[in-house]
């Protein structure tokens, strides 16, 4: 998205608020459900809102990422993302979402693959293609 706005989400979110941002990724989204041979990394957040999984459902396979809070927390420290509830932790904001909304990225999931299990992103990739393999996706 730090593309096509010429600025980061961040910024967008601060001057706009997360209204404005979520719009924009829904248009975003109603763009990603027409493209084919693609793979569309979603943003956390994304799937929290019925109206994007709705766009999606149905356009592909909707892999779930899952590792635990503190891997997480790791992964995206160095980027410049705001908080859903400011003033905590990052560790705690992702708690909060994971326990607010866990039910809702397993339901969007047609596969939900651990990312915290010291396997090498070579291997993880391989598994995720064998899946894709046996739905005749890949």
């Amino acid at each position: 998205m730090d593309n096509e706005l010429g600025r980061s989400f961040h910024e967008l979110v601060r001057e706009q608020g997360w209204l404005a941002f979520r719009e924009r990724e829904y248009r975003i989204c109603k763009r990603f459900a027409g493209m084919n041979q693609s793979v569309i990394a979603l943003g956390g957040g994304t799937v929290r809102y019925e109206w994007n999984t709705d766009i999606l459902r149905g356009t592909g396979v909707m892999i779930l990422l899952e590792a635990d809070v503190s891997i997480l927390a790791k992964r995206v420290r160095g980027a410049d993302r705001p908080r859903v509830s400011p003033g905590v932790s990052l560790e705690e904001d992702l708690k909060r979402i994971w326990s607010s909304s866990a039910h809702l990225y397993r339901q969007a999931a047609d596969l939900i693959y651990r990312t915290d299990t010291g396997r090498g992103i070579e291997e993880e990739v391989e598994d995720l293609l064998s899946f894709l393999k046996t739905r005749d996706i890949v």
